[in-house]
């Protein structure tokens, strides 16, 4: 824990106790492990927190804890349905977009047509 940390530092800070000394003392089974504890709070002024060990969650039992909350369910319904018109509207708005593209595409092949008129010419 935190406070025996603590306490295991101060102790050997505060003492004239070897690192070994100080390990039995607080029944530490590696007398390193207190050696390096006392050079992090020599350097931070801090004693290390506790690294997690073990493997991380998956994205699964992250997403199942937090939708546990029902405000967080909620939000993640009105976020969802925020997307789903955000969706429709760029749909839609493409959709237009193709329809104004074609129309003016059938407008310049209209008006690049160019009509051929048969002459009059006589043959002598």
């Amino acid at each position: 824990s935190m406070e025996l940390k603590e306490n295991a530092v101060q102790c050997y800070l505060t003492t004239d106790l070897t690192y070994e000394a100080v390990a039995r003392k607080f029944e530490i089974t590696n007398f390193t492990l207190l050696a390096s504890w006392v050079n992090h709070f020599k350097i931070y002024g801090e004693v290390p927190i506790s690294k997690k060990r073990g493997r991380r969650k998956k994205l699964e039992s992250i997403a199942s804890s937090m939708t546990q909350n029902p405000n967080d369910s909620q939000r993640i319904k009105e976020l969802e349905q925020k997307l789903r018109y955000a969706q429709i509207e760029v749909a839609y708005l493409k959709g237009l977009r193709r329809l104004e593209k074609n129309a003016l595409m059938n407008k310049n092949q209209d008006s690049s047509t160019v009509s051929v008129k048969p002459s009059n010419s006589k043959k002598s």
